[in-house]
């Protein structure tokens, strides 16, 4: 009885080692070589600051952005979307391009970024990335940046990126 009960036991840990085997296997997008652009921003207004320099001085600190970058792939046999993404460093996070038309570089947002079925997309400089607005406190080289990725079929995805110098 003590050896049917080992075996079922064992059996029973088997399976459970190779469904969370599996599930790690099943994630389709992975996120590699994420970072973020190195930004210093000065926080708060000193205490004497009248009233309208302190606002502007807000805005200021608004107007202070930065930017992440990273690889994305997708390992699934449909493919994804980023949605949307999120960081405590900032006030918002956009989704953006950087096109160039002709002699023009501009930057515009869009509203996903398709990640195709068995492939990947390099969010990178001068083109797609993440714009982090309203940075909270300075990226300094070597900081942590924790981002929430949010997908059309994968669900949500937490990462940290490295800051580094541009």
């Amino acid at each position: 009885m003590q050896k049917l009960f080992k075996w079922i036991t064992g059996a029973v840990l088997l399976a459970l080692l190779t469904a969370c085997g599996a599930a790690q296997d099943t994630q389709t997008i992975q996120v590699k070589d994420a970072w973020v652009r190195a930004m210093s921003v000065q926080m708060g207004v000193e205490p004497e600051t009248p009233q309208g320099e302190a606002d502007h001085a807000a805005e200021m600190n608004m107007s202070f952005s930065s930017a992440a970058y990273m690889r994305i792939s997708n390992r699934g046999k449909k493919a994804d979307r980023l949605l949307r993404a999120s960081t405590p460093v900032a006030e918002t996070v956009g989704l953006h391009e950087t096109t160039l038309n002709g002699d023009v570089m501009s930057m515009q947002p869009v509203n996903y970024i398709e990640i195709p079925a068995n492939g990947q997309v390099e969010l990178k400089p001068g083109g797609l990335h993440l714009m982090l607005a309203g940075l909270k406190q300075d990226l300094n080289p070597g900081d942590r940046v924790p981002l929430q990725l949010v997908f059309e079929n994968a669900g949500t995805i937490k990462i940290e990126a490295e800051v580094r110098a541009p």
